[in-house]
């Protein structure tokens, strides 16, 4: 009687052992090929998150922070505050130009297709990266749209806004201007 219980125990606790160790690896098969968006297998063993562009260039955006300052900015076309703020955050791109700044745009849950579309027909010319698996969305603990943050070059966030303004405001562009040294 001992020896079954025994033995029962010990399947119990190899059985248990062999499905935890399963579900570790997919855990890490599906984090590796979600960090490989655009394809790119070297990416997942870098570490880098890659995700793509309107015309489907990818864009190594975890990379970039930390070697440029970033305005990355969240939003949806479908969104009344994020169509709001577009005109100004366009005419923002313009401004830092020649500034060591870069303008990302996170479109969520659009197809690339349908942004394309909507950024040609409203004329803006930032550049939008698509983040279909929500990689970005999580790890910016975004929860309304939109929302942007002010990066600077050491990656160090230095301001979060969550709802529209106007990014040609004398504040806005002094923020703007003091992530850019």
């Amino acid at each position: 009687m001992l020896k079954r219980i025994t033995l029962a125990l010990l399947i119990i606790f190899t059985c248990t052992a062999v499905l935890c160790a399963m579900g570790d690896r997919i855990d890490r098969s599906k984090i590796k090929n979600a960090i490989a968006v655009a394809g790119n297998p070297a990416a997942a063993d870098k570490g880098a998150m890659v995700f793509n562009d309107l015309d489907g260039n990818p864009v190594p955006v975890l990379d970039i922070i930390g070697q440029k300052a970033v305005i990355l900015n969240f939003f949806a076309s479908w969104c009344p505050p994020c169509r709001e703020e577009m005109p100004s955050l366009d005419k923002l791109n313009q401004y830092i130009i020649d500034k060591d700044v870069i303008l990302l745009a996170v479109n969520l849950q659009e197809s690339p297709e349908h942004i394309k579309s909507f950024m040609e027909e409203s004329g803006y010319t930032f550049r939008v990266v698509f983040d279909p698996q929500d990689i970005l969305t999580k790890k910016f603990k975004i929860s309304g749209i939109p929302t942007t943050y002010l990066i600077d070059k050491n990656g160090k966030v230095r301001k979060k806004i969550v709802g529209s303004i106007d990014w040609m405001d004398e504040t806005m562009l002094k923020l703007v201007n003091e992530i850019s040294r």
